[in-house]
């Protein structure tokens, strides 16, 4: 099957319109869209469009779909996953279902639509791992992906675990380099009790550190055991001191 996209011009359009604060359209069960502005994709080819698991008891259901996400749409390259067409048109018609449920405790508000239904700046990472709602699962799974480990998501799920470890990461410089992203996401794997308490500050202070490393060490050019080195002696700080100091 193959897949489909808007045109760049009603991407704008829809965008244009959002911000001028026409979101009635969002309250709807289906979105509304001018079937002549979409496109058919000759690149981009799958077995079969998936369903996306919608949140459940407070399961937001993040790591599932990121990997349904992911194992369809793998064959991607990193040029067709930034495309904006491609995550709009999702975003309003292939799974817009699911984008209602994912964020139906949200304000239906014009910032909010803008932030999660579309791109805003194709140069700015966060709009991908962070921001558009599909995007981000297909990029996390892409950036976490480790084929060599016996669970291939293994990393996947330690970014998905809570939003703050992968907004810490990726919205930093360090989240582009492989060494130092596994690194920091197997740190946390492997140091749970750690982390059962103050996560998120934990999480963020680390990723805060790192990037400040970034300035004066080239964290690209150290393994992953020297990361982890550099980790480690941030959480015995933390651990004797009750306080980080960076």
């Amino acid at each position: 099957m193959k897949q489909k996209i808007f045109t760049i011009d009603y991407c704008n359009y829809l965008l244009k319109r959002v911000k001028n604060g026409e979101i009635s359209d969002y309250e709807k069960n289906e979105f509304p869209v001018d079937h002549k502005e979409i496109q058919m994709v000759r690149n981009i080819e799958v077995e079969k469009f998936p369903n996306l698991y919608k949140p459940e008891d407070g399961n937001l259901k993040d790591k599932e779909n990121s990997k349904i996400i992911y194992e369809t749409y793998k064959e991607l390259t990193p040029t067709q996953a930034r495309d904006v067409r491609l995550w709009t048109y999702m975003t309003h018609v292939q799974f817009f279902d699911y984008m209602k449920a994912r964020w139906d405790s949200y304000p239906n508000n014009s910032s909010y639509i803008t932030r999660h239904w579309f791109l805003r700046n194709e140069g700015n990472n966060r709009e991908y791992t962070r921001n558009n709602g599909i995007a981000k699962l297909w990029w996390i799974a892409h950036l976490t992906y480790d084929e060599d480990r016996q669970n291939p998501y293994e990393l996947t799920d330690v970014a998905l675990d809570t939003l703050d470890t992968a907004g810490a990461l990726f919205e930093r410089a360090l989240g582009r380099i492989k060494n130092v992203r596994f690194a920091f996401l197997e740190f946390i794997a492997e140091n749970e009790a750690f982390f059962s308490k103050e996560k998120r500050d934990k999480i963020r202070d680390m990723a805060k550190y790192l990037n400040l490393k970034g300035g004066t060490i080239p964290l690209a050019y150290l393994t992953k055991s020297e990361l982890k080195e550099l980790l480690s002696k941030i959480k015995t700080q933390y651990q004797d001191q009750d306080v980080f100091h960076i």
